[in-house]
């Protein structure tokens, strides 16, 4: 979750793909999620019409961030079956780790 200053908090998603997205490609990435969100969720519907909550952003990183971010759990001691691929990352060491700054 990300918070703005002066604004509705959001949420940041960390992307990784094989190929590199222009801003258009991701811009259209993110209208498709947060649509879907809102047909999954009526909470999080009922949030962004009451702007409560803003509209979903995204961190564009390299291809191989998520397979790097498992490869350095696996160094740490946690065997390989045990590193979980974590989809929310709500601890800001985590998201630090694999996006190489702190949440905002």
């Amino acid at each position: 979750m990300r918070e703005e200053t002066g604004g509705a908090p959001a949420y940041e998603f960390a992307l990784a793909p094989h190929t590199p997205w222009s801003d258009d490609e991701t811009e259209r990435f993110l209208g498709r999620l947060d649509g879907a969100l809102g047909q999954e969720s009526p909470g999080y519907r009922r949030a962004r019409t009451a702007r409560r909550l803003g509209a979903p952003t995204a961190l564009r990183l390299p291809a191989d961030a998520f397979l790097r971010d498992w490869q350095e759990s696996v160094a740490t001691g946690i065997r390989p079956t045990q590193v979980k691929d974590r989809l929310f990352r709500q601890d800001p060491a985590q998201w630090r780790r694999l996006t190489g700054r702190t949440p905002r």
